[in-house]
C-alpha cells in the first residue's frame, strides 16, 4: 500500500495502467518464466501488483455480487460489529449503509514474487485476509516488536486503493546491519496462506507478505469491542477518500462522528461487551 514518505522517483514508484485481464496474463508469464524469483532476473521480470482494488464498491464491477452475498464474505467465528456500526453511521450521515460497507472490502492480485511492504493497518483495525487463489507467505510481528522494526509514520493521502500511516523500511530478508541492527532481535510468526484459507491480523500487528505464485486475495478491516474507539476515524477517512468530507462540512462531520462514538460506547454497554485493550 501507498505511504506518505514514498519517493516519487525510481523503480519503487513505478505504476502501470492496465486492464485486469492484462495483469492476470502478466502474472502467469512471470510464474512460467521466473518461478524462483531469481535476483539476476529482477530487471527483466520486474514485479508490480494490483493492491487494494475496491472491486465491490458501488459503481464497480462486483457491487451487484456484493449486494447479494455480503453476509457470506466475512469469516465466521470472529467478533465483528463493523456492519452494525456502519448502519448506525449511515443513519447519522444519511447515506446507504451497504454502499458504505462495500468500500471497506479490497481485492489484491499479486504476481509471483510480489511483496506487500511491512506495515501496520490504519485506525487500529483488525483485518482479515481471505486467499481465493494461489499461495501467499506472511510474516507477522506483534506490537511489542515495533521498536525493532524502525517504523516510519505518515499522514493521510488521497488513495481509495488504500494507504498506510505506519510502515517499516526494513527489508526482512536482507536487513541493513548499519541502519536496522535491532531487527535481528525481533520475533516473527509466519504462515503460508492457501486458497480457501483466511488469516486474521489483530489490531496493532505488523505484517509483510510474498506471493509464492499468482495470488488473489480479499481483505477487510473490522472493528469490535477491543478497537471500537478507532471506528469513527475509519469512517472519516472513507468520507475523505470518496469526496464527501470537505472543508465546508468538516465541522458538522466531526460533530456527527463524536455523537456516533458516544452511541457506539453505549451500544457496547447495552450488549454487555467486554472492552479490552486493543489498537495502537
Amino acid at each position: 500500500p501507498a505511504f506518505e514518505g514514498d519517493s516519487s522517483e525510481g523503480p519503487d514508484s513505478m505504476s502501470i495502467n492496465a486492464e485486469i485481464r492484462e495483469y492476470v496474463d502478466y502474472a502467469r508469464v512471470l510464474a512460467q518464466e521466473d518461478p524462483a524469483f531469481e535476483e539476476e532476473a529482477a530487471m527483466a521480470y520486474f514485479r508490480v501488483q494490483l493492491d487494494g482494488y475496491p472491486a465491490f464498491s458501488n459503481g464497480q464491477c462486483m457491487f451487484r455480487v456484493f449486494e447479494k452475498h455480503w453476509k457470506e464474505i466475512s469469516p465466521p467465528g470472529i467478533e465483528d460489529h463493523t456492519v452494525r456500526w456502519i448502519k448506525m453511521f449511515s443513519d447519522r450521515a444519511v447515506c446507504d449503509w451497504l454502499d458504505f460497507l462495500s468500500r471497506f472490502l479490497k481485492v489484491s492480485l499479486l504476481a509471483p514474487g510480489s511483496i506487500t511492504r511491512l506495515h501496520r493497518e490504519n485506525f487500529g483495525a483488525h483485518t482479515w485476509i481471505a486467499e481465493t487463489e494461489g499461495r501467499r507467505l506472511f510474516f507477522l510481528f506483534s506490537p511489542k516488536e515495533s521498536e525493532r522494526l524502525y517504523p516510519s509514520m505518515g499522514g493521510r493521502i488521497e488513495c481509495i486503493e488504500g494507504y498506510v500511516q505506519a510502515a517499516s523500511p526494513v527489508d526482512i530478508f536482507a536487513p541493513s546491519q548499519k541502519r536496522h541492527s535491532g531487527f535481528g532481535q525481533a520475533k516473527a510468526r509466519s504462515v503460508v496462506l492457501q486458497a480457501g484459507e483466511t488469516l486474521i491480523v489483530p489490531s496493532g500487528w505488523w505484517w509483510y507478505s510474498v506471493a509464492l505464485e499468482p495470488c488473489a486475495s480479499i481483505s477487510q478491516p473490522f472493528f469490535n469491542s477491543s478497537n471500537h474507539r478507532f471506528f469513527t476515524q475509519a469512517c472519516e477517512d472513507s468520507m475523505f477518500q470518496y469526496g464527501t468530507l470537505t472543508p465546508e462540512n468538516e465541522a458538522s462531520v466531526q460533530e456527527m462522528l463524536a455523537g456516533l462514538q458516544e452511541e457506539i460506547s453505549e451500544d457496547i454497554e447495552d450488549w454487555n461487551l467486554v472492552v479490552t485493550d486493543g489498537g495502537s
